[in-house]
């Protein structure tokens, strides 16, 4: 595991030595991206295959219910933000 990581660090930082980006977070990135189809594909399985079309309106509400918490996370986030903003300004 220790190899496996310095490996990583290593590549990371050859990635970001020849400017391409961040190299580290670009290999966190990709194998994020290389998950979703799996994903998807569990989630399918899961609510689609056994349980037909209510299945499906279950991974719609589910689906809506997840980007709908991210957006109250992001908005209650930036309202904390400018909060501390004028809070700083305002001193």
């Amino acid at each position: 595991m220790i190899a496996g990581t310095g490996i990583l660090l290593w590549l990371g930082n050859k990635i970001t030595e020849f400017g391409v980006g961040n190299g580290i977070s670009l290999i966190l990135l990709l194998n994020i991206l290389s998950r979703i189809p799996k994903d998807i594909n569990a989630l399918y399985n899961q609510f689609v295959e056994d349980q037909g079309w209510m299945g499906l309106l279950n991974a719609f509400c589910y689906i809506v219910s997840c980007f709908a918490c991210y957006c109250f996370d992001d908005i209650f986030e930036q309202f904390n933000k400018e909060k501390f903003l004028y809070n700083i300004q305002g001193s």
